[in-house]
């Protein structure tokens, strides 16, 4: 099929005008997401990945097997991670006092606990502003 000069020339223009009106309505859409966003690099990042064709969402298909016992929930697989790496350290203190054979001197370590929290207690409004005024 041959398509005449006149209908290819009707046919480059209305594609012009078709990528001019898609490149503006995309402009307009991330003014709009931009304008709206109260993380405006977070927002950035989105428009480039969107625009490169990076997908935005990921999935996060974890499971994690413990003694038989499957866990799905994210929130409990972070849980028992930070639960294993702050529970550790107190273990192998404890493991070590009642090692009574010691290693080599070339391989002692002294491993000295860590008495002070890394916890935030609890505080007023009024101790804030203390601290504040004490601080200028």
């Amino acid at each position: 099929m041959t398509i005449s000069r006149r209908s290819k020339q009707y046919i480059d223009n209305y594609n012009r005008i078709y990528r001019r009106v898609l490149k503006e309505a995309k402009r307009r859409e991330n003014d709009r997401l931009l304008l709206k966003a109260t993380n405006k690099p977070k927002v950035i990042w989105k428009i480039i990945k969107n625009e490169i064709g990076k997908s935005t969402h990921s999935m996060h298909d974890i499971t994690l097997d413990i003694q038989s016992d499957e866990i799905n929930n994210l929130h409990k697989i972070a849980d028992l991670f930070n639960t294993f790496f702050c529970e550790t350290p107190t273990k192998l203190l404890r493991n070590n006092k009642r090692n009574d054979s010691m290693p080599p001197v070339k391989h002692r370590m002294n491993i000295k606990g860590c008495n002070k929290s890394l916890f935030f207690s609890p505080i007023t409004e009024n101790e804030v502003v203390k601290l504040a005024e004490f601080k200028k």
